[in-house]
């Protein structure tokens, strides 16, 4: 925009008064949604704080003992075929939901619940092609390439149900061998313990990479199978606390943007303080 298109624009002049109390109500807003971001980086670093100690045996909850075993994804698990569809070959509607690594990266937590998440489908023009083994509940998807040392960021499935889903692009896929209790994996394949494992094993300079081979040197641990529940359990409420904080933030954003539109066009007035 040019400074003479720029000078024609109008700016809604209402009286002074008015202009204060709409500012401090706006800086109100301002103030809940900045207390929400606050309380929010405080509850994730707790939680980083309880991951480091749980998953690593630091730290024992109440009542547990016993030893933990140490056990090499190699030996441990199974590998899944996975397929190599980019973004454009999926939509929102199909009848193969397909874990793609950009999701795995910045869209799913540690674990990927079918009860409250759609991924993308593979479109069905596609569904022809070779799209991998089929996931289920227990196994993880981890992204083997990213832009920085997210790389190794994995997702455990949860609630497939019925639900037809494949591991994507730049993505390997694992099965464990003996059963886990649900969600301990997903939490300890994200947690220090198992991500410092995989830092001096990262490949690339543009793009950072780990290999399917090096992954299998890697080891997860394995507690008694009511302590991994327990300590999921902990880690499973956490996580549902930031996201209800999240949905709150989400929600006060909403209705400052809100405000805006009514308020700075005049489509609503304050009332005057004493009336």
């Amino acid at each position: 925009m040019s400074l003479q298109e720029i000078g024609k624009l109008c700016v809604a002049l209402p009286p002074l008064a008015e202009q204060y109390d709409i500012a401090e109500a706006l800086s109100d807003a301002d103030a809940w949604i900045e207390s929400l971001d606050n309380l929010i980086e405080k509850k994730k670093l707790v939680k980083q704080g309880a991951m480091q100690a749980l998953l690593s045996g630091k730290t024992r909850l109440p009542g547990f003992s016993g030893e933990w075993t140490r056990e090499a994804i190699g030996d441990e698990f199974d590998f899944l075929r996975t397929n190599t569809l980019a973004r454009a070959c999926l939509g929102d509607n199909g009848s193969i939901a397909d874990v793609h690594y950009g999701d795995v990266l910045v869209r799913y937590g540690n674990i990927l619940d079918f009860s409250t998440e759609t991924p993308p489908f593979i479109e069905g023009r596609f569904e022809s092609r070779s799209i991998g083994d089929f996931l289920r509940d227990g196994d993880l998807v981890m992204a083997d390439t990213a832009e920085d040392e997210m790389v190794g960021k994995a997702v455990e499935i949860q609630n497939l149900g019925n639900r037809r889903a494949v591991a994507g692009l730049h993505t390997v896929a694992c099965r464990p061998k003996h059963p886990f209790a649900p969600r301990w994996l997903g939490h300890f394949v994200n947690s220090p313990a198992f991500h410092n494992q995989l830092l001096p094993l990262i490949s690339g300079t543009k793009v950072s990479l780990i290999s399917k081979e090096n992954l299998k040197t890697v080891f997860v641990l394995r507690p008694p199978l009511a302590e991994q529940a327990a300590i999921a359990e902990v880690l499973s409420d956490m996580d549902a606390e930031l996201a209800a904080l999240s949905r709150e933030k989400a929600k006060a954003e909403q209705i400052k943007q809100g405000m805006m539109q009514e308020l700075l066009t005049g489509k609503t007035r304050l009332v005057k303080k004493g009336e």
